[in-house]
């Protein structure tokens, strides 16, 4: 596995997920400024049910895929045919059984109808995923992102006339599923020279689900993590509050895919130095946690200038309740930043255990504030329970730092942190006491600093090698 095989292959693989998830983000945040709070907030419902329910079919495969064909190449037919062969049976039992639950629950029959579509959409979706590790794995990321590109396009264009001729969430919701169908027989098209070479036996199947499992918690955590709030949200409080928080929460997520995809990319790079020089791996790893502390600055910072103005802009009046929310948020996202470039550390170091564990204590610690804190305070509750669970989280990762002896970050990385914190509080901070036109430049200086550096980091983390 090549430097530059690495480098090209990390870009296009964190535009694929950048453009999924990013798309998916923005799509949701246009569905709530058209339809309203309460329509948005049935589909946000929907959509929670139905990505809850398809943690169970998240097992860790396609992470055990990528770390299997790094490793041995052989060994890509007969791991890629086991992962369809327990996908396909098990994301239909999933999806059937949780239509049949919400059909017996009391959630509204407008609500139901959006499981019913979401399900479909999620099983075609669901495949995709193996599809883009596939090509992760045998480093043609560049193909899954010509994929992306056309999904989307269609995606969007189809949106955009449906929206315009004042189509339902169902019809929208609908064309969504409709989208990923194609999608799928592209992907059949793009991998027929591998797909129809696989081969499945019960020691690769056995050996998978095995490699797998370390990898299934972590997933499943990140999944409820996101997700548990709006789904405590939905028994306490009405769809229409439902969809502010969503929204809100969508639009605070799209700052997480950035850094969240960037790490997931430099993955490789990070693997091998692991076992290639540990000094290296302590570099790039203070590196990787510095570039997200630099990230973490100019988002929290607009998040708490300019969220009233933001807010109200994306949304409409009718989500101004939510301006509290994403300030309270604010903190969380800082919080998150900063573990991004820690929780990846350990699981390159060969302590995704210790990764797993983290996240299984915070959600718990998550699920237990939302439910004391939403009966009375509501939305404002859920956004406090976010905020405090990222916090201990954070705290509980500098305490595995110090338990294994691994450094956080270097004292010269840490340098550039306190300079460009200084000049981020300095900068906005000045616009709060003086009135000038000239005075937003400061702020422009410290984001433009801060994007130069982060293209050295980048460089030196997939390569090793500074970009100056």
């Amino acid at each position: 596995m090549n430097q530059r095989s690495i480098t090209s292959n990390a870009f296009f693989l964190a535009f694929v997920q950048f453009a999924s998830k990013g798309i998916s983000a923005l799509i949701s945040i246009v569905l709530a400024r058209h339809f309203g709070a309460e329509a948005f907030g049935q589909y946000a419902i929907a959509l929670t049910i139905t990505t809850v329910a398809v943690i169970f079919t998240d097992l860790g495969f396609e992470q055990e895929l990528v770390r299997r064909v790094s490793r041995n190449n052989e060994v890509l037919y007969s791991s890629f045919g086991a992962i369809i062969a327990i996908l396909f049976p098990l994301i239909t039992i999933v999806l059937i059984s949780t239509i049949l639950l919400t059909a017996i629950s009391d959630y509204s029959i407008d609500v139901f109808h959006l499981v019913v579509i979401l399900s479909l959409w999620w099983f075609f979706t669901r495949f995709q995923v193996s599809f883009q590790a596939l090509m992760q794995a045998i480093l043609r990321a560049d193909r899954a992102a010509v994929v992306q590109a056309i999904s989307l396009g269609l995606l969007v264009a189809t949106l955009m006339i449906l929206m315009a001729a004042d189509h339902s969430v169902k019809e929208i919701a609908t064309a969504q599923a409709a989208v990923a169908a194609i999608t799928v027989g592209i992907w059949i098209f793009v991998t027929r020279n591998i797909l129809f070479k696989t081969s499945v036996d019960k020691s690769t199947v056995k050996s998978l689900l095995k490699g797998a499992s370390q990898f299934a918690l972590q997933n499943a955590a990140w999944t409820l993590y996101f997700h548990v709030d709006t789904l405590i949200l939905s028994y306490f409080v009405s769809e229409a509050e439902v969809g502010i928080y969503t929204a809100i929460f969508r639009l605070i997520f799209v700052l997480y895919i950035v850094p969240n995809e960037f790490v997931r990319s430099a993955s490789p790079a990070l693997y091998q130095k692991f076992s290639e020089s540990r000094h290296i791996f302590f570099d790039l790893s203070s590196t990787l946690t510095t570039l997200m502390c630099l990230m973490a600055f100019p988002a929290v910072t607009i998040i708490l200038l300019y969220a009233d103005t933001i807010v109200p802009f994306i949304f409409g009046q009718d989500f101004v309740a939510g301006v509290d929310v994403a300030k309270i948020l604010a903190v969380a996202v800082l919080c998150r930043f900063m573990t991004f470039g820690m929780l990846e550390t350990l699981t390159t170091s060969d302590n995704q255990w210790k990764r797993v564990f983290l996240q299984q204590v915070t959600l718990f610690i998550n699920i237990g504030l939302n439910f004391w804190l939403i009966p009375t305070m509501g939305i404002l509750g859920a956004a406090y329970a976010t905020s405090a669970s990222e916090a201990i989280l954070l705290l509980l990762s500098i305490a595995f730092f110090a338990g294994l002896k691994f450094p956080i970050i270097r004292w010269g990385d840490l340098k550039v942190i306190l300079y460009f914190f200084i000049l981020a509080i300095a900068a906005p901070g000045s616009l709060l006491v003086l009135d000038h036109p000239m005075l937003p430049l400061p702020v422009l200086f410290v984001y433009a600093s801060a994007a130069l550096y982060f293209l050295y980091c980048r460089r030196f983390i997939l390569t090793g090698k500074s970009a100056f």
